[in-house]
Order: structure tokens, then sequence, then C-alpha cells
């Protein structure tokens, strides 16, 4: 494994024979991708699989890297394109996939504009992620005084979606699902990423999510938000073209390991996860119900998911990840005050991958002259 975190979850993990200290790939990405070509080199490494959001930095320049190191990832125009929360929606909609109206914003006067409208809209940066400046139905103008728009930072209003919360994580090769699983968004804080994953079957999204992967032909691993509304349908409001929590979900499937390294090999049908059992992270799920428990239906529901999930960490085969969790949470707890950020923005500040080189120039979209 290869991290820019020292104390990184998986560091005392049995399952890794050796880590790599890495500098940011957000800050120095020349010695990132340097350092990461010398590690492919050394170990021989024929498979390289991004878990977040460095998958931009490595697909983007993936030719100063090892040829004869795969990426787990689609290609960069692609990758960009579902990353991208502009771009994804014009993706979507050219495949004649339900998205929500959505208005591009490079200037500050723009967002006036929308809000004076009267809608009902959530506005949010085209790169972001985990909701962290994400603004839902502002009542005043006062609550959009740090949306402030330009060709370097764009920025979407788009239409707000009523509905239930769905995500899903896939893994997909030329164009076919390999893997897929669907969860509700039951417990977040907020409109953040939620602390328990319980498997559904969603045909819906099922759906959505294989005519899209299909329609660009997809290779790779790929998540999406969606809102389910009343009539069970789904609009997708956003994409993570990258590696997402849902895999946890697949826990006790090795074949999805082998589907992953092969999956040109991968002849059954498409992988699902074995339990309907919950994936959860306990400690945070257990403040969340100190904080958000307002009624016995509401606790029940907690208790249920909390009690008869499994915490992801928790291995009695490899037991030193979850007894060492706090020197993780330490690392962070001093990167966030080092650096002046929240502990949410301290977990990928040394890989968020804003557009600063995008391959597209928002300054010249044509929603910018409507």
């Amino acid at each position: 494994m290869a991290e820019c975190l020292e104390w990184h979850l998986s560091r005392p993990s049995r399952a890794v024979s050796t880590n790599y200290h890495l500098p940011w790939a957000s800050t120095r990405t020349a010695d990132y991708l340097a350092a990461l070509s010398t590690i492919i080199r050394d170990e021989r490494v024929d498979l390289l699989l991004p878990t977040c959001e460095e998958i931009y930095y490595i697909v983007e320049s993936q030719d100063a890297l090892p040829r004869s190191c795969r990426i787990l990832a689609p290609q960069w125009d692609l990758l960009h394109s579902l990353h991208s929360k502009w771009q994804f929606v014009q993706l979507a909609k050219n495949a004649a996939l339900a998205v929500p109206s959505t208005e591009l914003l490079t200037r500050r006067e723009q967002v006036d504009t929308a809000f004076s409208s009267g809608r009902e809209l959530v506005f949010k940066p085209v790169y972001s992620r985990f909701a962290s400046r994400t603004v839902v139905r502002p009542k005043t103008s006062s609550d959009l005084t740090k949306v402030v728009p330009t060709y370097q930072d764009p920025w979407v209003a788009q239409e707000y979606i009523a509905g239930k919360p769905i995500s899903t994580y896939s893994l997909a090769h030329a164009g076919k699902l390999l893997a897929h699983v669907a969860y509700p968004m039951n417990f977040t804080t907020g409109i953040g990423p939620t602390f328990a994953y319980e498997p559904i079957v969603h045909p819906a999204s099922l759906a959505w999510v294989t005519k899209l992967v299909a329609a660009k032909n997809v290779s790779g691993q790929i998540a999406f938000d969606f809102i389910e509304r009343e009539d069970g349908s789904v609009v997708a409001i956003e994409c993570n073209p990258r590696s997402t929590s849902g895999l946890h979900l697949f826990r006790e499937r090795v074949d999805l390991a082998h589907a992953i390294v092969f999956p040109e090999l991968h002849t059954g049908g498409m992988l699902e996860p074995t339990s309907r059992r919950p994936a959860q992270h306990a400690l945070p799920l257990l403040l969340w119900a100190l904080g958000y428990v307002r009624s016995l239906r509401e606790l029940r529901r907690w208790a249920r998911t909390f009690f008869w999930g499994r915490d992801v960490l928790l291995s009695f085969r490899d037991p030193l990840p979850l007894l060492l969790v706090g020197l993780n949470l330490a690392c962070m707890f001093s990167r966030a005050r080092e650096h002046g950020v929240t502990l949410d923005q301290a977990t990928t500040i040394d890989m968020e991958w804003n557009g600063v080189r995008s391959p597209v120039d928002y300054s010249r979209d044509p929603a910018n002259d409507r």
C-alpha cells in the first residue's frame, strides 16, 4: 500500500506486506507520481487500485507511470466527465437518463439570478466531495454568501429533488456490470456520507446504472447517488467514478477480487453481496444516535442496524486496524489543526482534485450565455 497519510487505517493490517509513505498528490503532484512510479518498478506492480481522489492525478498523468501497470479506472476523458458535476449531467442526458435540471455557474450574478427564480435549488461546486460545500434549498441570499463561482472554481445550481437518497457501488468492464449493490443513505449528518451500508434490492437504480455503463463502455469502479421519488423512479444527482464505501458490502466475496484482477475472465453473472447484514462504522454510528434520534421509531431503526451490523474494521484474524484506530484519528486531528481545516476536510486534503487542469474550458460553455 502507498498512502499520503503516515498512519493510515491499513498500515498495521496483516494483509499488507509493505507500506509506502507518499508526498501529497494535491500539492506535490510531480513528486507523488515519481514516487509511485518507483514503487511500481521496484515491486513489479501490474495492477494499481486507486481508492479515492488520487485516481484523477494518476489517470490524468498515466503516461508518467510504467506502461506495464494497469490502472483500475475509466479512461481520462470519461473519468473527468463522470467526476464533474456539470459534465456528468450532460453525459447522462445524452444517454436519455434521468438527472435534475442543472445550470452551470461561473459568475456571482448567476447565483443571484438562479436564487431569485423562486425554484427550490441545490448549489454545489462542480468539483467537490462529501457535500462539504453544498447549500441545499437556501431560504435567503445570506445562505449563499460562500457561493462565489469563477471559471476556475465553477458551481452548479441543481433542481432539488424530493425523495429517498440511495447510493450504489459497481464494478464494470467493457460496458458490462460485473458487480453491483445499492444501499439507502439512512444515517448521515445532514447531507454528508452515511455511517452504515445495508444492501437492498433496487431495480430502478440498477437499470439506470446498467444503461449508462453500457452507453459509455465503462471499465472500473463506479458509484452513483440517486434520489428515489414517490413513484419509485430514480434521478441520479452525481457520480463517483472510483471506489466507495459500498465496497465493504462485498467483504465475503473473494470472487469480487478475482473480477477486479481478471475482469476479462469473469464469465459468471453479476456479483452481489452474499449477506443482507449491514456494514458500518460503529463509533460514528453510536455518536449519530446521540445527536439525531428523535423518536422511538428512529431509535428502533438505529438499534436494528447498530446491533445487527458489522463494523468494517472488525476482524478477529486481523485485529490491529481496529485496535489502533486511535493513531489514525490522531494523525487526522493533527493534520486538521496544522492546516486549519475541518476534520472531514483533513481526510482528503492530500488528494483532492478540483479541476485545476480540467480538460473543460468553463468560460466557453454555452450555458454561460443564458
